[in-house]
């Protein structure tokens, strides 16, 4: 029964984060709609980035603000979170300042190809995995010859290498190939080398791989270069929100651009407090979080829910633990830190979170 009832209860977890992530996208489509380019819509842009947060147990665990980001320079690019095309990515990654987890954007193969022809710089862009019972040819130097018959019947053999072909509007064209060792090194330097699309999609990512090389040669247009720099933030820890070219009005009011400094709270957690419900408040506590005898620390489970709620309220620890301080009936300061809350207290701030603010 226990473990019934432990199920049920992370399941409403999800859902409730799932509920809170579609309202903030439903109220962001107007600006959406806004920056997106025509060939895409809001709607499906949003259906495909939750449908890629539900099923991504490790977004869920993601700052809000981080998401966010992501999925509004996707918008921007007109490039798909997930789904069938595979456009972009929305990757976790821990962040060391921080201690919690970033949703971070990565460009696919496709996305780099469409952004690429979108251009008008080039005529085409293709790059090809080669095996080892394929039909290849290079020459490079100054007459360069590239000649891939993929063997159709049979086994193609171990993987060899990638290459990619630019031809430019102009005329002339640019080739460039790299070994699978040169690949692996690339993934090996990536701090997503053990997880997301360089294992799930590893030929596709190697294709990609050798493309932005390519790109090097050839002239990119802004949205292609914007793609660029975001993965490059990514591979690095930074956050894109520079990146994100705005027009007046989006990300205002509930959503904003996440920022190296804490925001001024003084008079939104005295908002919260003001607009506390005290039926909440007297709520009994979640069976996980009874003591036994006398009060005891809350579960991890507990803390690490109430923080990512407090997260979805722009919260900071400090903030919860005023709060939890008005929820227990003393005074600011008690609590040294979220962690050292009494379960008690914990299921009271999680109850006023969930319905109080």
């Amino acid at each position: 029964m226990s473990n019934q009832v432990a199920t049920t209860n992370g399941e409403n977890e999800i859902s409730n984060a799932n509920d809170t992530l579609r309202g903030l996208l439903t109220k962001m489509e107007p600006q959406i709609r806004a920056i997106a380019p025509k060939h895409v819509t809001p709607e499906r842009l949003m259906k495909l980035a939750i449908a890629a947060y539900s099923r991504t147990p490790m977004l869920q665990k993601c700052s809000v603000a981080s998401f966010l980001n992501g999925f509004v320079l996707a918008s921007q690019l007109g490039l798909e979170i997930g789904g069938p095309l595979q456009h972009a990515h929305l990757i976790p990654f821990r962040n060391s300042k921080t201690g919690g987890y970033d949703a971070q954007f990565i460009v696919g193969f496709q996305g780099l190809i469409q952004l690429a022809r979108q251009s008008g710089d080039l005529s085409s862009l293709e790059a090809r995995a080669v095996y080892a019972n394929d039909d290849f040819d290079l020459n490079l130097g100054t007459d360069p010859f590239l000649k891939h018959r993929p063997k159709l019947d049979g086994d193609r053999g171990e993987l060899v290498c990638f290459y990619g072909v630019a031809n430019f509007a102009s005329g002339g064209f640019q080739i460039e190939v790299m070994s699978k060792q040169e690949v692996d090194k690339v993934r090996n330097s990536s701090r997503a080398s053990k997880s997301g699309p360089w294992v799930d999609w590893y030929e596709q990512m190697g294709r990609k791989t050798v493309i932005r090389r390519l790109l090097k040669y050839c002239p990119m247009s802004t949205e292609l270069a914007t793609a660029v720099a975001a993965e490059d933030r990514a591979e690095a820890g930074e956050s894109v929100a520079d990146l994100l070219d705005l027009p007046e009005g989006v990300m205002d009011g509930d959503f904003e651009v996440a920022s190296e400094e804490p925001k001024s709270t003084t008079g939104e957690l005295a908002d919260l407090v003001e607009g506390h419900n005290d039926k909440m408040a007297d709520s009994a506590p979640p069976a996980d979080d009874k003591p036994a005898s006398g009060p005891r620390k809350a579960s991890k489970k507990a803390i690490d829910f109430m923080r990512k709620l407090a997260g979805d309220a722009n919260l900071t620890d400090e903030q919860v633990l005023a709060i939890a301080c008005t929820e227990d009936g003393k005074p600011e300061g008690t609590w040294a830190s979220v962690d050292d809350l009494p379960g008690v207290v914990a299921s009271k701030v999680i109850e006023y979170l969930k319905g109080g603010k």
